[in-house]
């Protein structure tokens, strides 16, 4: 069960406004995070926490790439993810997409690897009537998938995140 939890706050993390400007900042990091994040980070430069449900995430920046690394409150280090491009996926994850969702547009891919779950990467796909979330394993299956209706007039409101700054 605490696997799903997890996976269910790593989807809404990256899926939040963690992106924008405007993101938590000054939270109350407990202590026992922030030293298992620089025990297995150690040459990174650091850039903000953020609190999802009863996990933190750091965003960081290793070796010139912007990742994410997620902790449960008592400092278990979870995993990391990044933002990648459509030739970061693996062969079966592509194929999958372009079979079974050529009538989408990929928005946002995400790459996650845990401790507990392995690697898997999320998409966003949008077309004109719905946007959806999709989790897929290494090999090409689909592990969670969530559909939104996007309303004609309005900008989508899902669970994305957004920035008004641009």
């Amino acid at each position: 069960m605490k696997k799903v939890i997890f996976a269910v706050s790593l989807l809404a993390y990256c899926l939040l406004v963690a992106i924008s400007g405007k993101a938590q900042q000054g939270i109350d990091v407990p202590r026992e995070v922030k030293e298992s994040f620089a025990k297995n980070f150690r040459n990174s430069e650091f850039e903000r926490w953020m609190q999802i449900q009863d996990s933190y995430v750091a965003t960081f920046k290793e070796n010139n790439v912007w990742r994410d690394a997620y902790f449960t409150e008592d400092g278990e280090y979870k995993g990391t993810g990044k933002y990648i491009t459509l030739d970061f996926l693996p062969i079966a994850v592509q194929k999958s997409l372009s079979d079974k969702y050529s009538v989408f547009e990929i928005s946002e891919l995400y790459q996650y690897e845990g401790s507990e779950t392995g690697l898997s990467f999320y998409a966003v796909l949008r077309n004109a009537k719905n946007e959806l979330i999709l989790q897929f394993s290494s090999y090409g299956d689909i592990t969670f998938s969530k559909k939104n209706k996007i309303r004609e007039g309005n900008p989508t409101m899902s669970d994305i995140a957004v920035n008004k700054n641009n």
